[in-house]
């Protein structure tokens, strides 16, 4: 029986019709999580958080296509809801690392501040946007705020931080961009 159908039966039945609705929309959601998410745990929270959505609002929405694109639609939210959270669960990890390794450094030798500032100029000459990274960076500003400032995704200013780092690795070690 189509997930429509069993909607409809549990706006007009019981309990007993309401409960079939619930498990077997549980029973969709899991498979559909189960390609999406590895982890059992994850997984288990994401698909109840997602008939939680579906249990509050079900009943007051009417549905101009069907129910079921709506509920797998707040399922895919949810999933997608996970992988955001659990991307910036990661950044902040890397930013922890990031400060634990950057506590030690007090000052910076003369001759390497002049190298850096060099360098940096000869990548603004380069590349402007890969310079203004670097320099953001180092200022401190977290990824979201370079983003919003460089109007680009965080996928992208991570390719572009990355090549702004090699860039600037080539620059000291040999003194020449390309």
């Amino acid at each position: 029986m189509g997930l429509n159908e069993l909607y409809l039966r549990s706006l007009d039945g019981g309990k007993i019709e309401e409960e079939n609705f619930f498990s077997s929309i549980a029973e969709r959601f899991q498979l559909v999580a189960e390609l999406k998410i590895l982890n059992e745990s994850d997984r288990q929270e994401v698909v109840q958080n997602a008939l939680m959505v579906v249990l509050r609002k079900y009943r007051e929405m009417s549905f101009e296509i069907s129910f079921s694109a709506w509920a797998y639609d707040i399922l895919q939210k949810e999933i997608l809801k996970y992988y955001r959270t659990k991307g910036d669960r990661a950044r902040r990890y890397s930013e922890d690392v990031d400060a634990y390794y950057n506590a030690g450094i007090k000052s910076i030798d003369p001759a390497l501040k002049r190298d850096l500032l060099d360098c940096l100029g000869k990548i603004c000459r380069f590349n402007q946007r890969f310079a203004r990274v670097l320099n953001l960076k180092y200022q401190g500003f977290d990824v979201d705020e370079i983003c919003r400032r460089l109007e680009v995704n965080i996928s992208n200013l991570y390719v572009i931080l990355s090549r702004a780092r090699s860039k600037l690795k080539l620059c000291l070690e040999k003194g020449i961009v390309e």
